[in-house]
């Protein structure tokens, strides 16, 4: 299955801060918020009083943020968290999250938002993993997996209605650029993944977010946690800054005329966080993702039956990918 053309050219957000109620109370954690969709997606929730943690490598870029959200929203009444995490850093991840929980008792929703794209060749991250892997799986692996006992705790709360604690899995169409199967594991064991372009290993990096996603929708299933993969859309953000030694000027140009501007995606992902209209029957089959801007489509059928072949019977490939997450991730878990 590839993209369809509303994929490609989706329609206008349908959900927006018009449709938000006051947020007040309300804690939400984004990983990449200081610039692009990450920082619109703060400044939209912190414009209805939300309070917002916001989380980056960047203490200046960090310090930058808050203070542009600030300018953009002066009335709010919501605050604003800068929180050191660098994802490519396990130890950073497992300090950021005790920081965090020492200064929240509740988690509604967390975005896993940070992302890089066809980095520089040889690119790691600090354990010796190809970099987009690292911060795409690893990373939102290991902070999921240290935040879900909040989340859970969250639901409970009398204030929090069914399905709004959430985990929003920022993915990419990459995902279904993939071959089939999405993630070639003896690849990322035999180091011949790391024969493949940048683009290409972003694409898997993508899908093996994707069957994470998966994964955390079956530990959490039965606590009223939900998790949703999403394609934000193409944007024009800092995302692409290291794209543009992939293809010639004129390849660029073309590129840009077709990127729309970072607030699109951040309305993405505010449906995917916030919409009422994201519920568990909708998410349980696992073949369900959001697409541009805002809106609930079948994920490619190899990809999603592959995950749930994974989490429901404990079999297939996925259940190798998991494995090989567990193995970089030892001693973190």
């Amino acid at each position: 299955m590839g993209l369809s053309l509303s994929h490609i050219f989706p329609p206008s957000p349908g959900f927006t801060e018009k449709n938000l109620p006051d947020l007040a109370g309300k804690v939400f954690f984004i990983t990449g918020p200081t610039s692009g969709l990450g920082l619109q997606l703060a400044a939209l929730l912190y414009s209805k009083n939300a309070s917002v943690f916001l989380a980056a490598r960047s203490q200046s870029k960090l310090d930058a943020a808050v203070d542009e959200i600030k300018q953009m929203h002066p009335s709010s009444k919501g605050s604003l968290h800068p929180l050191h995490l660098d994802l490519s850093s396990y130890d950073s991840i497992k300090s950021a999250t005790s920081k965090f929980l020492s200064e929240s008792d509740r988690l509604d929703v967390l975005f896993h938002n940070a992302g890089v794209l066809a980095p520089p060749k040889g690119s790691e991250n600090n354990h010796g993993v190809e970099l987009q892997m690292g911060v795409h799986c690893l990373g939102p692996y290991l902070l999921s997996t240290l935040l879900q006992d909040v989340l859970k705790k969250t639901v409970k709360l009398p204030d929090v209605k069914p399905g709004a604690t959430r985990i929003v899995w920022v993915g990419s169409s990459g995902a279904v650029l993939t071959p089939k199967g999405g993630v070639d594991v003896e690849e990322l064991r035999n180091g011949k993944f790391l024969e493949h372009s940048p683009t290409d290993r972003y694409c898997v990096s993508k899908a093996g977010e994707f069957f994470l996603h998966g994964k955390f929708s079956r530990i959490l299933e039965g606590s009223g946690v939900l998790n949703v993969y999403l394609d934000p859309g193409n944007l024009k953000t800092d995302l692409q800054r290291t794209f543009s030694t992939e293809v010639s000027w004129i390849g660029s140009f073309i590129l840009n005329l077709f990127l729309a501007k970072p607030i699109k995606g951040a309305y993405t992902e505010l449906f995917a966080g916030l919409s009422p209209d994201i519920n568990a029957e909708a998410l349980h089959e696992l073949d369900a993702w959001v697409i541009p801007f805002g809106r609930v489509a079948k994920m490619r059928p190899d990809l999603a039956g592959a995950c749930k072949e994974a989490v429901d019977d404990q079999s297939g490939h996925v259940v190798d990918f998991y494995s090989w997450c567990d193995e970089q991730l030892k001693g973190y878990l």
